[in-house]
């Protein structure tokens, strides 16, 4: 049974290692309900634990750890209990208040408590208050020296030199399983390790011999129990009379993952006490070794060992969801890459008739009237606008005037016999009767009638009412309804994909949901902007027409190109983007 003063030791150093605690409590034994006696309490017995105490039965009852907030807010101190295991019994739980801590800090205070629990199992029951305080210090202060160092070369050194002071060894070397042999990675006293000496592959040899056995080896045996036969043992202490060594497996996860040899020329052999003692610094050291030997590794070799982590969880007997997540995306992936569809490029369209005619001002002059406007049917000969025609209309009056006066001139010099004047007179007869005809014709043009049926794309003049207009000046714009051709903006990145002869449907913003088919015809190997996208123009003719096409309409248009795998067609956009940003960075 672990007396009081023992455990209110055990707890302090606990929380002295610990960074961040606030308040601890250690229970042992069974707990009941209602009031509980701490057996340690830290820093001071006068606090209220009751947090505390309720977190470390709910931890018993789990038989796990237990991590819940101290209070009612997420960000304030964290409440971490524990319990703690003596030789697999159950004797207690240990219950902290530490600051706030995110997913990694609680995983590494956890693994601290757990080493720390450890220390009880190999705690001889036997042993006074003073004798296991002791035997704790020994235990810290090895494992301190592993933790102080930032890499595994160093710590290992650093440990063999503590081993080797603290229990009188003349070298004690440290090895790690390499394979199916033990290589030898430190020794104390010595800075430099040539592995091709006799003394490195005995001592490797005698690690061999314990990793074989699967125990802790001593020569002379600890106790009268050991009396297995240990030839290399007895080879490496027989360079001297009294010699004796003694050799203990390193542990992480069940497993043996190194061994420590110690050596002493002359003095006293290895007792029980010792090598006890020797075991529970060896259980401690084995995950703290493991996680610098990972934590050293190059980062190809971290990322091959997260790698065969993965495919261990995916291949072994847990994580169901995460195998079905995967194997569906796995069957997802198999069947992209092998179904086919069409791949269609895609392309901004517009329609715009096949012809287009232009209505100009015949003459300078100014707006009358305005009988259409832009995106009106009209047909061949309706009047769309007029021209002011006054100053045309006096124009024509006085020269039909002169017409007629100059008329009974040659009238009267016809009768008179006067041939000169006669000649004179049709002379200025026929330019008056020509300026005529040209006023006339101007008079007549001023009707502005649209040539053809059709829509009116543009042009409107009825908010322009008595405006100036400049002789040549377009007014409107005038496109047939029965015949249409598709100007299509295709993305600079799909033009190579695009031929002459292809077909593709299109469905425009004004008539959705019906699909119009197309032919492309030709295509303009001039690039545009448009919506800050560089693109070529393609043109291609409507195949279907129905009677609510209007020139000027917008939509997207989709050209089909051939038969290609699924995965390519949702992903070569961004494979193209990711090869021409690299094409880009790289030297």
């Amino acid at each position: 049974m672990i007396s009081n003063q023992f455990a209110q030791s055990w707890l302090t150093l606990q929380c002295q290692m610990i960074a961040g605690v606030q308040r601890a409590i250690l229970i042992l034994g069974p707990m009941v309900e209602g009031t509980v006696s701490p057996a340690a309490s830290w820093p001071s017995a006068q606090q209220d634990n009751l947090l505390l105490a309720e977190s470390g039965r709910l931890a018993l009852k789990r038989k796990g750890p237990v991590v819940r907030p101290a209070g009612s807010s997420d960000n304030g101190p964290v409440i971490v209990a524990c319990p703690l295991f003596q030789r697999d019994q159950l004797v207690g739980v240990v219950a902290l208040e530490v600051e706030t801590l995110n997913e990694g800090q609680q995983s590494t205070l956890l693994q601290l408590l757990k080493w720390g629990a450890a220390w009880l199992e190999f705690l001889p029951s036997g042993d006074t208050d003073q004798t296991i305080v002791a035997r704790l210090a020994t235990v810290i202060d090895v494992t301190a020296k592993s933790l102080e160092q930032p890499t595994l070369q160093a710590a290992v050194t650093a440990v063999t030199a503590e081993l080797a002071r603290t229990f009188a060894s003349d070298r004690v070397s440290f090895g790690l399983l390499e394979g199916l042999h033990v290589q030898v990675h430190a020794m104390s006293h010595s800075a430099q390790i040539d592995r091709r000496s006799r003394l490195v592959r005995s001592i490797e040899a005698a690690m061999d011999e314990a990793l074989d056995m699967g125990i802790t080896l001593t020569h002379p045996p600890a106790s009268a129990t050991g009396t297995h036969s240990l030839p290399i043992h007895q080879a490496l202490c027989a360079k001297h009379d009294h010699a004796t060594a003694c050799t203990l497996l390193l542990p992480s996860d069940g497993e043996a993952i190194g061994a420590l040899t110690l050596e002493r020329k002359q003095g006293p052999p290895f007792d029980r006490e010792t090598v006890d003692l020797l075991e529970a610094i060896a259980a401690l050291l084995g995950p703290i070794v493991q996680m610098k030997r990972l934590h050293d590794r190059p980062v190809l070799a971290k990322a091959g060992g997260a790698l065969r982590d993965a495919l261990g969880r995916l291949i072994g007997p847990s994580h169901l969801r995460t195998k079905l997540l995967i194997g569906g995306l796995l069957g997802v992936g198999v069947w992209l890459g092998v179904a086919t569809g069409d791949y269609r490029v895609s392309a901004t369209a517009v329609l715009e008739g096949t012809e287009q005619r232009a209505l100009v001002a015949p003459i300078q002059g100014y707006v009358q009237q305005a009988h259409a406007r832009a995106g009106e049917l009209v047909k061949q000969g309706d009047l769309i606008a007029m021209l002011d025609d006054r100053e045309l209309e006096l124009q024509r009056r006085r020269w039909a005037s002169e017409r007629d006066d100059l008329s009974k001139r040659l009238d009267r010099a016809i009768g008179s016999f006067d041939r000169a004047e006669a000649a004179v007179i049709e002379a200025q007869l026929g330019k008056a009767a020509a300026q005529l005809a040209l006023v006339e014709e101007q008079l007549a043009r001023t009707r502005i009638v649209a040539p053809i049926d059709g829509v009116i794309v543009s042009g409107d003049l009825s908010r322009a009412l008595g405006a100036p207009v400049e002789r040549g000046q377009v007014l409107f714009e005038l496109a047939p309804l029965d015949a249409y051709r598709m100007a299509l903006q295709v993305p600079e990145g799909e033009i190579a994909h695009v031929r002459r002869g292809q077909s593709g449907h299109l469905a425009l913003s004004a008539i959705p949901g019906q699909h119009l088919a197309f032919v492309v015809e030709d295509i303009i190997g001039i690039a545009q902007t448009e919506d800050g996208q560089n693109g070529f123009r393609v043109e291609a003719r409507l195949q279907d027409t129905t009677a609510e096409l209007r020139p000027g309409m917008r939509g997207v248009a989709k050209i089909e190109v051939e038969q290609r795998s699924l995965l390519w067609i949702w992903t070569h956009t961004l494979l193209d983007r990711v090869s021409l940003w690299l094409w880009s960075h790289l030297p």
